[in-house]
């Protein structure tokens, strides 16, 4: 398959290109970044053309030593960045995300074309004012479907670190922009709207510009690293730190720090506030040495993710009493 090659007048291909064939089938999985979306394709006059499956990273690049000639630019950016965004979300939370898109676009691909139609009806006769407001009455609709839809999955978002009322605000505040631009295509998302979520939940709303625990600061040398894990010991207090992703590809690696690991001081302590995501063979593998503790001793998670810890007391390991769940932030107010 073609990954680079020679653009119009010679000139290289972008290490950004996409070089899969278009429009992407519907059993597509050859890329292991690809987030399948419906798309609702108009012509420069708004004319439209049809739905399409696309990829959410999918836009359109320039080429810098061409005039007039453009190629099909994944968003996340060269191969090497595709697998550094591929390593922050982990290949277990994308696998939710799509299973749940794809159950949105199908929930949804009704009202979408009925307001795809409306608004081209709106684009073309701006003077008529019940078309305008008919476009608010479907943009409602729309938006009370997709309410229903969040709400009802509201456990599996969660399992993924998205929060289904910050995401609802910000769907409403994309799709009002929608309607009052003169144009047919999505505006997209700005930076400053997805600041409100953490990095990991950025990354699936728009390209993140780094791994957010990299840059931490590591005192000592990692017990164990990869491209979505690190593990180091902490002495103030005693302990273990996870940034990153626990999911099932490293959960042994996990849970043999945990199990050989004996604090000086009686309880173990964790550092959890650089963990991105957990699936439940790594919260398990945790609980597991709480059940192994001493009479009197603890396992202490600190600054457990939101998330996690909402999951820790559904499961009703948060209950425990060696287990005790503490915010360093709290803390500190």
């Amino acid at each position: 398959m073609k990954t680079q090659g020679q653009g119009p007048g010679g000139s290289s291909d972008p290490a950004d290109r996409c070089s899969y064939p278009k429009p992407f089938a519907a059993d597509f999985g050859d890329c292991p970044s690809f987030q399948a979306v419906s798309f609702l394709a108009a012509d420069s006059t708004n004319r439209a053309l049809g739905t399409w499956l696309t990829c959410r990273h999918l836009t359109t690049g320039r080429l810098a030593d061409t005039s007039g000639h453009f190629y099909p630019r994944c968003g996340l950016g060269s191969a090497a960045e595709r697998r550094r965004w591929l390593a922050l979300v982990s290949p277990a939370r994308l696998e939710l995300v799509r299973a749940i898109q794809e159950e949105f676009d199908a929930h949804t691909r009704a009202d979408r074309q009925r307001l795809f139609e409306a608004k081209a009806a709106a684009i073309a006769s701006p003077q008529t004012g019940e078309l305008r407001d008919a476009l608010d009455l479907m943009l409602g609709a729309y938006l009370d479907r997709t309410a229903a839809f969040m709400r009802g999955r509201e456990a599996r978002l969660d399992e993924v670190g998205l929060p289904v009322e910050p995401l609802l605000r910000l769907i409403e505040d994309w799709s009002r922009a929608w309607v009052e631009s003169r144009q047919i295509a999505d505006p997209g998302a700005r930076r400053a709207d997805l600041e409100v979520f953490p990095p990991a939940v950025q990354a699936f709303l728009g390209p993140p510009a780094e791994l957010p625990w990299r840059d931490r600061p590591v005192t000592q040398a990692p017990i164990f690293e990869t491209e979505t894990l690190r593990i180091s010991r902490t002495f103030n207090p005693d302990g273990l730190r996870f940034d990153g992703d626990i999911d099932a590809s490293n959960v042994g690696a996990v849970g043999e720090p945990l199990a050989t690991r004996t604090p000086r001081g009686g309880d173990l302590h964790i550092d959890l506030s650089g963990l991105v995501f957990c699936d439940l063979g790594g919260l398990r593998a945790i609980m597991r040495v709480a059940h192994q503790q001493a009479p009197g001793q603890r396992v202490v998670l600190q600054d457990l993710p939101a998330h996690l810890a909402r999951a820790m007391r559904i499961v009703g390991w948060a209950d425990l009493p060696n287990v005790t769940m503490v915010s360093t932030a709290a803390a500190a107010s």
